[in-house]
Formats: C-alpha cells, structure tokens, sequence
C-alpha cells in the first residue's frame, strides 16, 4: 500500500497574492514503489468563456458572422511553477519502503487576480504533488488554494444592518395540500457590509399560526459578475473575413459579459435537533462568513472579473414555494 497528501504548514484559509504558500507532502510505501522522480506543483489560472449574439456587434459597426454568434474566452496563467522534490539517483526506479516528507514552498505573484467560479468562468489555485512512476499511472495529490485580493479602503462607518418581516401562506400552495395556515417571520441582520472571517449573526422571531412545523435554514450568497475577454480565434477570424477596414479590425474591443442568472457561491443549511413546532419563538443563527472575493473586486480596477452579491435566507418547510424568505444585497470586504 502506498498513500500521498498534501498539508499546509499555514493554519490560514486563504492568501493573499505575494504570500508564499508553505506546505508538506508525506508518502508512505511498505514496499519499494516505482517511481522515477517527485514533483510539486502551483497553477494558477483564470479561464473565461461565454457567446453573444452577434447582431450586438451590428450596432458597434462590427459586421455579423456566420453562424450568428461571437465566442469570447480569455486564458490567463498568474502563476505556472514546479519543484524537484526527490529523484532516483542509483538507477534502481525505486522509492524504498519508509514514510518521506518532502518541504516545499511556492510564492504567489503580486498580480493574482481572487479565486472565483461562476457558469462562464473560474480563477483556480492549486499546489498538487505528482509521482512520476515509468510504465504506470502517476500518483497525484492535489490541494486547492483560495486567493484573495484585499479591499482598498476601509470599510464606511454605516454597517447598512437589515429589518425585514415577510408572511407566508401556506393555503396558497396545491390547496394545502401540505398544510395551511400563516408563517410571519420578522428578520434582523446587524450588518451587510461583511468582513471576510466575521462572524454573522441573523436574528429570526417567527409567528407560525400554520400546521406544519420549521425543521431549518437555509443560507445562499449568490453572486453576479461582470467578465472581460476576447474574441475567440473563431469568431476573429470570421470577423477577419468580413471586414475590409484593418483600422475597424484593429478596433475590436474587450468585450465585458454581464451575467444575468446568480451564481451559488456558498451555501450552508441548518437542521434543527427537533423540528420547532412552538407557535412562537425566537431563534439566532450564526455562520463564519466564507473566503469569498471582495464585492467590485475590492476597488481594484482592471481586473478579469467584478463580483456583486445577495444573500438568501430561507425557513425549511414542507412546502419550500411558499417558504419565508429573505433576499438582500450584501457588500463583501476583504482585510490585510
């Protein structure tokens, strides 16, 4: 049996770009494993990709293709770097049965730009340990890694907290088929202006004149992005063919994608020990904010990606249509 990981020498959830990443990789064999050399590795990249329809570029004088669409992508590496961790030096292409543990450290550069995901696009971090092994599969561990950028600024003196109060039929769902009644929900959040790494609280007093029970909650920050990319060569080459005017060729801009459906950037949900059939109570929840990307990219300008957010907050009932909910905009910092 052999068996390979990968651990942070830093008890920290995310980076900031020009930190070194410090971090061990451990290998045990019980008996001589073949292998020729052992690498470590950090790959950063962003990748972007999305089509528009074509006839958008009509009205900024760039001539339609063929196929009615435009493909865009961007592919950026911030940072591609390797380490030699061990390499057979008597020719046997053997690691002799023991435990190893290889120290390795990589440097992230001062122009990363922060971990992301959505439908059309990511920015990826991660350090990853390879076996190189002659005349069989390579052994990979790989370990992902946040990046974040911080905000520029502080954050204004007006947390913006949030009062909000919602009622929910439950007669107005398959007849109530699932129950009837009203669920009043009044919802207090001290702050949604939120430091990455705080703590979140959420206030809840809940009315519940209904028959079904409240069994939990629901946590979602979606997020929305705005995206710049290039043509692809695809669509350039189209273009290329259509268009006589080298100085309008010349022209053909970045192109920004405004995403219209969110994103499910992190969600958490919550199951009550005994599903709360009281008719009223009062419930506090609270939830460690995730390493997510500063709202607007932190005021940083030029960047591949600008993120907003909402936060949606839901109670778990039987009939989740007609659920209290909440939906607000939240402003996301990030601190040195």
């Amino acid at each position: 049996m052999a068996a390979l990981k990968i651990e942070l020498a830093d008890s920290r959830d995310f980076y900031f770009p020009g930190q070194t990443i410090n971090a061990v990789a451990t290998f045990k064999t019980s008996e001589p494993y073949k292998a020729t050399e052992v690498r470590a590795y950090c790959k950063g990249e962003a990748r972007i990709s999305f089509r528009e329809n074509s006839a958008r570029y009509n009205r900024i004088d760039i001539l339609d293709t063929n196929d009615g669409y435009v493909s865009f992508y961007t592919r950026h590496a911030f940072i591609d770097d390797q380490s030699l961790l061990w390499a057979c030096a008597d020719g046997s292409e053997n690691i002799p049965p023991g435990e190893y543990k290889w120290n390795f450290s990589f440097t992230l550069p001062d122009n990363c730009e922060p971990s992301f995901q959505s439908q059309n696009g990511s920015i990826k971090y991660s350090i990853k340990v390879e076996i190189n092994r002659p005349r069989a599969l390579d052994k990979t561990e790989t370990c992902p890694i946040i990046v974040l950028r911080p905000s520029l600024g502080n954050i204004p003196t007006d947390l913006k907290p949030l009062d909000n109060e919602v009622t929910s039929d439950l007669g107005a769902s398959c007849c109530g088929l699932f129950g009837s009644g009203q669920i009043k929900v009044k919802f207090h959040m001290p702050k949604t202006r939120i430091r990455v790494g705080e703590t979140v609280n959420m206030e809840f007093e809940v009315n519940n004149q209904s028959t079904t029970a409240i069994r939990g909650i629901h946590t979602y920050i979606n997020s929305k992005a705005v995206m710049r990319a290039e043509h692809s060569e695809h669509a350039e080459e189209e273009i290329g063919r259509m268009i006589e005017d080298m100085v309008l060729k010349s022209t053909i801009p970045k192109y920004e994608l405004k995403e219209e459906d969110p994103y499910t950037a992190w969600k958490q949900s919550v199951n009550f020990d005994k599903p709360k059939k009281s008719k009223e109570f009062k419930y506090t929840h609270q939830f460690v904010f995730p390493p997510l990307a500063a709202t607007f990219n932190g005021g940083n300008e030029g960047s591949l990606v600008s993120t907003s957010y909402t936060m949606e907050v839901s109670l778990d009932i039987k009939v989740f249509t007609v659920a209290p909910k909440f939906r607000f905009p939240i402003e996301v910092y990030v601190m040195p």
